[in-house]
């Protein structure tokens, strides 16, 4: 025997309206969640570029306050030899000196082998760490004196001392490293500097005149032909070049492999 059912026809509408908002719902759930993931990687990426773009800035800034470093103390030895930094076991990157802001510097000078302390008046080189923010760079900068501290070019240099008599006028700085003596009629335009703890006037006496004297408290050490042969090819200096050299390249070639004769002409007045 067949039975037939009867089913309201409102409840067949209200099933069926159920399933339309179930479908809209998972519909507006997924476009959530798709903006969602797409604005999250958005703020993400922009912090990233953010970050990177900082990052950059004080890597930049860094060099730039090393650089100040390195011309801050170019100019503290080119006017006092004596004002060089240097390291030591609580500085080993020399003194550290502020800048207005958040930057700051360390710097010191070496030689050019890279010890240290510095020997005045020879080539080296300035190092100087400039640090931003944490980020951390370092310049270098090889130099060569020109002079020295002070005015220290000089027209008239006594190595061991100097001692002039009758007349005479230096146009121009004289300099040494032991004494100097001058006569009632000497003048001199520029400074008279004595260069170590044992430098000064003969006897302790000022010639008369008007005199601009400078005491430096270090010795001036001028580069000889052995001493820049010593430094380049070991203790042995001079004696190696005279083995090993391309003098029998020369044309003509050079006398005695190392000898080099100079003729001069004496002009008398």
């Amino acid at each position: 025997m067949n039975r037939i059912l009867r089913v309201p026809v409102g409840a067949i509408a209200l099933r069926k309206g159920r399933r339309t908002y179930g479908g809209t719902l998972i519909s507006v759930l997924a476009f959530v969640t798709v903006i969602s993931t797409i604005t999250t990687g958005m703020m993400r990426l922009s912090v990233s570029h953010y970050q990177l773009a900082k990052r950059q800035c004080d890597f930049e800034s860094a060099v730039y306050v090393a650089e100040d470093g390195i011309d801050y103390e170019l100019r503290a030895i080119s006017n006092s030899s004596l004002s060089a930094d240097t390291t030591n076991s609580s500085n080993p990157y020399g003194p550290t000196y502020l800048l207005p802001g958040s930057g700051v510097f360390q710097v010191y000078v070496s030689n050019r082998d890279g010890s240290v302390p510095w020997t005045d008046m020879q080539a080296g080189i300035v190092t100087a760490r400039g640090i931003v923010n944490g980020t951390i760079r370092t310049v270098s900068a090889y130099f060569k004196p020109i002079g020295g501290g002070g005015s220290s070019v000089y027209a008239l240099w006594g190595e061991t001392s100097g001692n002039m008599v009758g007349n005479c006028s230096v146009t121009g700085n004289a300099g040494t490293n032991g004494t100097f003596s001058f006569g009632s009629n000497c003048s001199v335009s520029g400074n008279v500097e004595f260069n170590g703890a044992t430098s000064g006037w003969l006897g302790g006496t000022v010639p008369n005149g008007i005199w601009n004297t400078v005491y430096n408290a270090s010795k001036k050490i001028w580069p000889t032909v052995d001493s820049m042969a010593t430094s380049k090819f070991g203790s042995t200096g001079l004696t190696w070049l005279k083995a090993n050299n391309d003098n029998a390249l020369a044309v003509p070639p050079v006398p005695g492999n190392f000898v080099i004769s100079i003729s001069f002409m004496a002009l008398l007045l």
